[in-house]
């Protein structure tokens, strides 16, 4: 094969890796793509129409979106069977399969239950969802465990912003068809079929791991019970540590992140096409921008010093958004650019935190109790609160018809600030808590990222400058031309 073609398809560094580890890798970033299809469909704009358009008000949806967190209590169940049988591919088959297919029924609830109530048709919607969400926690001890052995150590900040890049593409292109899908087809039929395609695309990614040959899993060298397996991890307060700021990060994101969308619905009066373009399209467009530099800081800098810088600028979002009033579909546009760009440095940090610190035999039930604590506490306890606050105390502020920057203040907008001070707070606090072995300081990674914004600051005014300068010469040569054809 030519060697100037290989290296143009290498999607990661495959040095030292033999060809059944290159082939599991390609395959975890090509899986992904139906599974992003499916996610974006399953929390997007179509789950909040949907769910809206069943009759749900703020708190029941609230309650119905922390369902898939709350469901991570059977992560640490999901560890022991994992521990037990070591059968990771057929936990993923059986309960991955069982998780996307779910969704094609759910989104046929109003013509499978045509004559039933509101209330029927909610408890139907609330019984698939748990279904769905009871799934994920043994979908997640058998990935991140499949990741931690076959994803080199010195690849993985960069392998993970491949796949995040490769895997946000394809929701941008999907996203634009889902958008116009549910525009054009307006009422339950569109979510039928969109609901469908999430079931169909999320069913391709988990396949994929069917066609993964596997190092094997060795069982512990000791069987110890469930308390025995969790007491260890426990006791670590370093990674404990972590999973505490991380938790406490989680919660200040979610208990605001279901409400953009019913905020651009109800509030702005947008239509699906233009949440899923200002909003999904724009993020994903400026994470495919970004991830690549943040995977190499990642790998150069560490995770911790990197994580604290996203989520630092990050924090700004939901302050923005505290100001964004009806029809300023551009201003969604501008923070997702912000929310875009940076928090998938969050996302990679964190990632790359809890898989690199677990350690032993056990590392199964490290990964088991960072879900448990990061979605039970942080997403579930973070959406059910953020529903209570909007329908028992931020509607009281819309009584004093408070109007700041021309922007009307709803019960959403207060709910936007106070996430961006609990998100400063958690930054500023706990997560400079962290602990990394050999790690920069966040301190580094700001100065070296003002010095290369600096630089590209200066670049981009020396380029503009010599334009002028090719401009003008160009100008004063027409003339001079134009001048001898005159005389």
């Amino acid at each position: 094969m030519n060697p100037r073609f290989n290296r143009h398809i290498e999607l990661f560094d495959e040095r030292g890796l033999d060809q059944n580890t290159i082939r599991t890798l390609r395959l975890l970033i090509a899986g992904v793509a139906g599974g992003v299809v499916w996610g974006n469909i399953t929390t997007g704009v179509a789950i909040s129409g949907y769910i809206k358009a069943l009759g749900a008000s703020d708190f029941l949806y609230g309650l119905l979106m922390a369902l898939p967190p709350l469901a991570n209590a059977f992560q640490l169940l999901a560890s022991y069977v994992l521990e037990r049988t070591c059968k990771r591919k057929q936990m993923m088959l059986v309960f991955g399969l069982m998780q996307r297919l779910i969704w094609i029924p759910f989104g046929l609830i109003p013509f499978l239950m045509p004559m039933s109530s509101g209330a029927v048709r909610m408890w139907a919607a609330v019984v698939m969802v748990l279904v769905s969400s009871v799934s994920g926690p043994f979908i997640n001890v058998a990935f991140y465990s499949i990741c931690s052995d076959v994803i080199p150590l010195r690849i993985r900040g960069r392998y993970f912003a491949v796949r995040s890049r490769l895997s946000t593409l394809v929701g941008m292109l999907f996203g634009f068809a889902i958008g116009a899908l549910l525009d054009a087809l307006p009422g339950y039929t569109g979510y039928a079929v969109v609901f469908a395609i999430a079931g169909v695309a999320g069913t391709l990614d988990i396949v994929s791991f069917g066609m993964m040959r596997l190092p094997t899993m060795h069982p512990p060298a000791v069987n110890t019970g469930l308390s025995q397996m969790i007491r260890p991890v426990l006791s670590d307060r370093k990674y404990m540590r972590m999973v505490g700021a991380l938790t406490a990060w989680l919660f200040s994101v979610q208990i605001v992140a279901p409400y953009f969308n019913v905020y651009m619905l109800e509030n702005m009066r947008m239509t699906n096409f233009e949440i899923t373009v200002a909003s999904q399209i724009v993020n994903n467009l400026f994470l495919v921008l970004a991830v690549s530099k943040w995977g190499m800081a990642l790998d150069n800098y560490g995770n911790r010093p990197v994580l604290m810088v996203g989520a630092f600028l990050t924090s700004f979002a939901p302050f923005f958004w505290s100001l964004i009033g009806p029809r300023m579909v551009w201003a969604v546009a501008l923070v997702n650019v912000l929310s875009g760009a940076t928090y998938v440095a969050v996302d990679l940090g964190a990632q790359n935190l809890f898989m690199g610190q677990a350690k032993g035999e056990n590392r199964s039930m490290y990964i088991a109790l960072y879900f448990f604590f990061t979605q039970l506490i942080g997403l579930a306890l973070g959406s059910a609160v953020g529903g209570w606050l909007l329908d028992n105390v931020m509607y009281r502020v819309e009584a004093y018809n408070l109007v700041i920057l021309g922007t009307p203040i709803s019960r959403y907008n207060v709910l936007f600030a106070l996430s961006g001070v609990l998100r400063l707070i958690t930054v500023l606090f706990l997560l400079p808590g962290i602990h990394e072995d050999g790690a920069a300081s966040a301190g580094d990674v700001a100065n070296d990222m003002t010095r290369a914004m600096r630089r590209y600051a200066r670049d981009v005014r020396i380029t503009m400058h010599r334009r002028n300068i090719r401009k003008r010469i160009n100008q004063q040569e027409q003339e001079g031309i134009d001048l001898d054809i005159n005389e």
